[in-house]
């Protein structure tokens, strides 16, 4: 009887060291680990930063190009990025109806000067 106790006691031992080590190296591992690698935690900061800078970017309504934020026109396809008060020079957004500065009022003209003109067609032309 004793045998038959000790050997049940054993395969007790034995299934419970069995499935409790693979959950003991976990925790181990886990705790000596303590969280993300460095590498991997500073590839997460480099790319937050990217995508930060990307989303800050300022950049042309029209072409998308990179712009700086003191520019009055783009300088890969001459579109009109900010305007000038008429009365205190200051720079101003194209879409404010006053200076803020100066509180003049902001009459926005269409930019047109760099589009290429029309060349007319003859009436006869389309015909032929």
């Amino acid at each position: 009887m004793e045998d038959a106790l000790a050997f049940s006691m054993l395969w007790t031992v034995a299934i419970g060291f069995v499935l409790g080590a693979p959950l003991t190296v976990v925790l181990v591992h886990s705790a000596l680990r303590g969280g993300k690698p460095d590498a991997e935690h500073r590839a997460n900061e480099l790319y937050r930063i990217l995508l930060e800078e990307e989303v800050y970017r300022e950049r042309c309504f029209s072409c998308r190009a990179e712009v700086e934020a003191e520019w009055l026109r783009c300088p890969t396809c001459l579109s009109e990025l900010r305007g000038r008060c008429h009365s205190c020079d200051a720079t101003v957004k194209l879409h404010w109806s006053a200076c803020p500065w100066c509180m003049e009022s902001l009459e926005h003209e269409p930019d047109v000067a760099h589009l290429p003109t029309p060349v007319p067609r003859k009436l006869g032309a389309a015909a032929a």
